[in-house]
């Protein structure tokens, strides 16, 4: 069961629900990452969970596109298979158990 967070808005409050969610990175990523294939972390949203992925490894996914720009997308993220691009992109909420998959894009000539 994920967490509950209260936040306080100008105009009342709203509950967000932290969602523990399983993180799994492509071999090629392993040494920026820590060597970790998988992390476990708890976030409201996907783009919260990217967020916290990359303030533990800053060098993560600095070789890619951010996400949070305008520019195109280098990495794909699949949440429990599912193409988030498809779906809320950042925006997209998580649930408890939400598996988030980080697939480079692939380029050709």
């Amino acid at each position: 069961m994920g967490k509950s967070l209260k936040i306080l808005l100008p105009f009342g409050s709203r509950d967000f629900k932290l969602a523990i969610v399983k993180l799994i990175f492509p071999y090629g990523m392993l040494k920026a990452c820590g060597g970790e294939r998988e992390v476990t972390i708890s976030a409201a949203t996907l783009g919260e969970a990217l967020k916290l992925v990359t303030s533990k490894y800053s060098e993560c996914l600095k070789p890619y596109a951010s996400p949070f720009a305008k520019r195109p997308w280098l990495l794909n993220f699949f949440l429990n298979g599912k193409r988030v691009q498809h779906l809320n992109q950042i925006e997209t909420k998580l649930e408890d158990g939400d598996v988030i998959t980080i697939l480079p894009t692939l380029f050709g000539g």
